[in-house]
């Protein structure tokens, strides 16, 4: 989308998906959950990670959590991790859609009166931000890279971008 008015544009590129079932678990996707023995793409732990599945008589510092959303998971699993998942992809199924604002930019074009004194044709000036925000309720990936070879954990998450010109 974009505007104009005496001198000024504006422009602004938003893309998402409304609707679409991501499950994490599967194919590519469970990288992201096999344990910190499986290569340096698996020992990244986030807050999520800790909803996993501890009895009520254990004597964890994070206390009991037998309404978890993951499994109990193994340090040296296996396979053990993914065999846990396997059998209930169904309960794991996370909600994919998502909107994102690619690219914003404000501009302003000097007047010709101006420009002309100094024999310039054309003068503007802008600033653009890239990948400013992000809505999505999945966990842990980039709603843009679930699929493909650097997928889910093995991707590297898109930088915030500005930029000045003129």
């Amino acid at each position: 989308m974009g505007a104009s008015y005496k001198g000024f544009d504006f422009n602004a590129f938003i893309q998402g998906v409304g609707k679409r079932d991501i499950a994490p678990l599967t194919g590519s996707l469970k990288k992201q959950f096999l344990g910190p023995n499986q290569g340096p793409f698996h020992s990244n732990v986030y807050a999520e990670h800790l909803d996993y599945y501890r009895p009520a008589d254990t004597d964890s510092p994070l206390g009991a959590n037998t309404d978890s959303y993951f499994a109990r998971p193994y340090a040296v699993n296996n396979g053990k991790n993914n065999r846990n998942y396997s059998k209930q992809v169904d309960r794991y199924i996370q909600n994919g859609a998502y909107a994102r604002l690619k690219t914003i930019q404000l501009g302003y074009t000097i007047p010709s009166e101006v420009t002309d004194k100094y024999k310039i044709d054309r003068f503007r000036i802008f600033i653009t931000g890239e990948n400013l925000l992000t809505v999505s309720d999945l966990l842990f990936y980039d709603p843009e890279s679930v699929a493909g070879q650097f997928s889910g954990g093995s991707s590297y998450p898109l930088s915030k971008t500005f930029s000045l010109g003129g």
